[in-house]
């Protein structure tokens, strides 16, 4: 049995290996959940000094600003494209780290989800990570159930290669790249009205020919719509994209 010396080495030795990692959240008006997100990514079990958080505020016109400031993390302004893919970019513009994880303003982090997201880092096959979105308030409404069961189910159903165990698609809500390969890239397309994240898999995969990796146990949770109205608006931004 290894002693108690051993142990600690081994463990001393995968939190030196571990990346250091840019945590970057675009927000739009997000008055209402940035804070609750925030405070997620700042209890990661994760070594502090291993990661930042950077928002990028995409103009916005309620409190964002005022929320965001109040916590330990670096805030930056994309006044000159109102387009999430554009803030995206801006905070990779000033990320420190070697890998670039991007979340939303509207999801709330497992604790150990950055350490399992970035499962494999270091193999040279992988150009991407992905994890693994489940719905909040899937107990509420029929339409928040609904939401929620398809949600959760549908990126592992339609979007998933059970044959390598690689995601065919990026999710720019739950992912990660090498700073090297999403800058060999070129970053996301700020063009996109949406499904930029699709359009950066297509170039990784088809360009760079390497493959994304799933990891279901990085997980994060996003509530859902909670009225028709909402969803509509979603699909549709969805569709057009």
């Amino acid at each position: 049995m290894a002693n108690t010396a051993e142990i600690g080495r081994d463990t001393m030795m995968k939190e030196n290996n571990l990346p250091f990692v840019s945590v970057i959240v675009p927000v739009y008006n997000g008055e209402k959940t940035i804070g609750q997100c925030i405070e997620s990514l700042l209890a990661q079990n994760y070594p502090l000094d291993k990661y930042e958080i950077i928002v990028v505020d995409n103009n916005s016109k309620d409190k964002t600003a005022e929320i965001v400031k109040k916590y330990p993390v670096k805030y930056v302004m994309e006044n000159k494209i109102q387009s999430s893919y554009a803030a995206r970019n801006t905070g990779a513009k000033v990320a420190k780290g070697e890998a670039l994880a991007f979340f939303d303003d509207d999801q709330f982090a497992d604790r150990n989800w950055l350490r399992n997201l970035l499962k494999e880092w270091g193999n040279k096959k992988i150009g991407a990570f992905c994890g693994k979105i489940v719905a909040l308030n899937s107990m509420g409404s029929l339409l928040e159930k609904f939401w929620g069961q398809d949600e959760t189910t549908k990126i592992e159903k339609v979007k998933f290669n059970k044959e390598n165990k690689h995601f065919l698609k990026f999710g720019a809500g739950n992912g990660a790249f090498p700073k090297e390969i999403f800058d060999l890239l070129g970053g996301f397309n700020d063009t996109l009205f949406s499904m930029g994240d699709f359009d950066i898999a297509l170039r990784l995969q088809k360009g760079l020919g390497l493959l994304i990796k799933y990891n279901p146990e990085a997980i994060v949770y996003h509530k859902s719509p909670d009225s028709w109205e909402v969803l509509l608006k979603r699909e549709y931004r969805m569709g057009f994209g």
